[in-house]
C-alpha cells in the first residue's frame, strides 16, 4: 500500500494551476513531481509533465489534453520546447508535434534549468534540477 500526497499550488502566470503530488511507500516519501494545468475560458485544455526532477539522465516531457488523454489524440499542433540554463543561455530546442520527447542530459552540468514550452495555444514554464 502506497499513500499519496497532492497540493494544488496558484501560478502567477495567468491561468496556470500547479499540481504537485508525492507518493510515500515503506521506505518514506518520493520527491514532489509537478504538472501544470492551463485553464481558458474555464476549461482545461493542455497540460504538461516534466520527470524525473531532479534528472540525471534523460528529461521526459508529455503533454495532454485537458481530459487527461495525450494531446496527440485530439491533432496535437506543433510546438516548440526550449531548455535554458538559469543564466538564459538556450540549451536544447526542437519543434515537434508529438506528446512525447526524451531529452538526454548526461553531458548537461549539474544546476537548475528553465524548460518553455511554445504551443499555440499557451506558453508554459518549469524549472528543473539537474544532479549526476
Amino acid at each position: 500500500n502506497a499513500d499519496v500526497e497532492i497540493d494544488l499550488w496558484h501560478n502567477p502566470l495567468p491561468a496556470q494551476q500547479t499540481i504537485y503530488v508525492r507518493v510515500r511507500n515503506p521506505c518514506g516519501w518520493s520527491l514532489w513531481q509537478e504538472t501544470f494545468w492551463d485553464v481558458v475560458g474555464g476549461c482545461s485544455f493542455c497540460a504538461f509533465t516534466v520527470y524525473p526532477n531532479p534528472a540525471a539522465e534523460t528529461l521526459h516531457i508529455r503533454l495532454e489534453n485537458g481530459e487527461g488523454k495525450p494531446s496527440g489524440s485530439n491533432n496535437l499542433a506543433s510546438y516548440t520546447i526550449g531548455i535554458y540554463s538559469e543564466n538564459g543561455n538556450l540549451v536544447w530546442e526542437k519543434e515537434t508535434d508529438s506528446t512525447e520527447e526524451q531529452i538526454p542530459t548526461a553531458a548537461w552540468k549539474e544546476g537548475i534549468y528553465h524548460v518553455r514550452i511554445h504551443h499555440p495555444e499557451g506558453n508554459y514554464s518549469q524549472k528543473v534540477i539537474i544532479r549526476h
